[in-house]
C-alpha cells in the first residue's frame, strides 16, 4: 500500500487559536498550471476577438501589453484569482488585479468551498508559504515547483469569518499602496506632458534660437558604473541593481547590503536627482530612473551607470529627458544577445537639445513639487508595505482577536 510521504512529517508548527486548524495546502487548495500560444500570434493592441496574455511582467509594467486569439484551450484567470510563479527569480510572487489567458511561467490558486480566495492572496505572501517554497524550488535544477512540492506544506486555515476580517484589514494597506502608485503614475504622466508642450513638440516644429545640442557627458558632474559589490547580509551600505530600476522609478524591495570596509565607497555614494540607467543584459539595459530621495547611504552596483547632471542643466529636464529615451538608449548596446553592454562612451555621447538654463529652471520650478509628492507617497508606501508585512504572521499566528490583545504594532 503507497504510503503518504506526509505522515512522516509534523503539521503542527505551533498551536492555533480554537477553531483553526492546520491543512495540507493540496487539501484545501488546488493549482492550475498555465498555458504558452505560440508567439507568432502575439499582437500589441486589443481588437474583436483576442484577450490580453497575462505574463509576470505585466503585474509590473502595462507597456508590454500582449494580446492572443482567444480559444478556449487557453488557461483563463479574472482580476480576483490569485495566481503564483512558478520558476525562476519569479518563483512565489504572488500576483493578481489582471484578466485574460495566463501563460506557463503562472499558476492559478483554486480555494475550496471553505477557504477565502481574499484570505488565500495574503496568506500565500506569508513565510508559511514563501519559506518552504523557496527550499523546495531550491533543490528544483529550474527552481520551479509541483504538486508535490505544494502537498508537503501546511497552512493555518481560520474559521471563514476570521478569513474575511484578515482579508480586509491587511487588503486595506494594500489599497492605499495601490491608490498612491495610481497617484504618482498620473503625477508622472503630468510633468511628462508638461516637458512635452515646453520642450519635445516645440523643438520638432524648429529648434529655437538660443537652444544647442550638447553630448550627454558634457552636462554632467559625473558618470559611471557602478562597483562590483561586496555583499554582506546587514550592515555596510545600500546597494542598488537593475531589479532596482523599472517604470522610470527606482525601488530597494531587490536592493542588497555591501560590505564598504571591504570595498570603499567614498566617491560613490548616490545623491538625489541623480538618473540610473541599467547598462547590461537584453531585456533590462537601457531602463532609467531618477533617484528621487535617499533614506540611507546608498551605491549602484556595476551593472548600473550614475548620471549626474551637472551646474548647466535643469536636474529635473535631465531626468526626464532621458526616461523618455529607454528606447533609444537600449539601441546604444553593444554585444551579442543576452550579453549586451551599454558602455560609458556611448551613453556619454548621447546627443541632448539644452534649451536656455532660464528655461529649464522654469520648468524645473514646475516639476519639482510633483516629484516631491511622487516622494511622498512612495514613503508612504513603503511604511504602509513595512506595516502589512509586520502584521500578517503576527494574524495568521493569532488572528485579529490575539492582535486586539496584544495591540497592533
Amino acid at each position: 500500500m503507497a504510503t503518504d510521504i506526509r505522515d512522516s512529517l509534523a503539521k503542527q508548527l505551533h498551536g492555533l487559536p480554537a477553531g483553526w486548524r492546520w491543512e495540507w495546502f493540496t487539501d484545501v487548495l488546488d493549482v492550475e498550471g498555465g498555458t504558452q500560444p505560440p508567439a507568432s500570434t502575439f499582437v500589441d493592441s486589443e481588437r474583436e476577438g483576442y484577450v490580453r496574455l497575462v505574463q509576470i511582467r505585466d503585474f509590473d509594467t502595462d507597456a508590454h501589453r500582449t494580446y492572443i486569439p482567444d480559444s478556449a484551450k487557453w488557461s483563463k484567470c479574472e482580476t480576483r484569482d490569485v495566481l503564483i510563479g512558478r520558476y525562476g527569480a519569479a518563483l512565489g510572487r504572488i500576483c493578481r488585479g489582471l484578466s485574460g489567458a495566463y501563460n506557463v511561467a503562472l499558476a492559478k490558486v483554486i480555494p475550496s468551498s471553505h477557504v477565502d480566495v481574499d484570505f488565500v492572496y495574503q496568506l500565500l505572501r506569508s513565510p508559511y508559504f514563501q519559506q518552504p517554497l523557496a527550499a523546495g524550488g531550491a533543490r528544483s535544477a529550474q527552481a520551479g515547483f509541483n504538486k508535490g512540492n505544494l502537498a508537503v506544506i501546511p497552512l493555518p486555515i481560520p474559521p471563514l469569518q476570521e478569513q474575511a476580517a484578515i482579508a480586509r484589514i491587511l487588503g486595506t494597506l494594500d489599497a492605499k499602496i495601490e491608490l498612491n502608485r495610481r497617484m504618482s503614475a498620473s503625477l508622472e504622466a503630468l510633468a511628462r506632458t508638461f516637458f512635452r508642450n515646453w520642450f519635445v513638440d516645440f523643438e520638432r516644429r524648429q529648434m529655437p534660437s538660443g537652444w544647442t545640442t550638447r553630448p550627454l557627458a558634457s552636462l554632467c558632474d559625473y558618470l559611471s558604473r557602478g562597483v562590483g559589490p561586496a555583499y554582506c547580509d546587514t550592515g555596510g551600505v545600500l546597494v542598488l541593481n537593475q531589479k532596482c530600476i523599472r517604470d522610470h522609478r527606482v525601488s530597494a524591495h531587490h536592493a542588497r547590503r555591501h560590505n564598504d570596509r571591504k570595498r570603499s565607497t567614498r566617491g560613490r555614494l548616490l545623491r538625489p536627482l541623480d538618473i540610473l540607467v541599467n547598462s547590461t543584459g537584453t531585456g533590462t539595459l537601457g531602463r532609467v530612473a531618477q533617484v528621487l530621495e535617499l533614506s540611507e547611504p546608498t551605491i549602484v552596483d556595476s551593472h548600473v551607470t550614475v548620471v549626474r547632471p551637472g551646474s548647466e542643466v535643469d536636474p529635473y529636464y535631465l531626468g526626464l529627458e532621458l526616461t523618455g529615451r529607454e528606447t533609444e538608449i537600449e539601441q546604444l548596446a553593444e554585444g551579442s544577445t543576452g550579453q549586451t553592454e551599454l558602455s560609458r562612451a556611448s551613453l556619454g555621447a548621447m546627443t541632448i537639445v539644452v534649451p536656455p538654463l532660464s528655461l529649464q529652471a522654469a520648468f524645473g520650478h514646475i516639476a519639482k513639487p510633483l516629484f516631491a509628492q511622487i516622494a511622498k507617497n512612495d514613503r508612504e508606501s513603503r511604511a504602509l508595505a513595512c506595516l502589512r508585512d509586520t502584521l500578517l504572521p503576527k494574524l495568521l499566528a493569532g488572528g485579529v482577536g490575539e492582535l486586539r490583545t496584544r495591540g497592533a504594532p
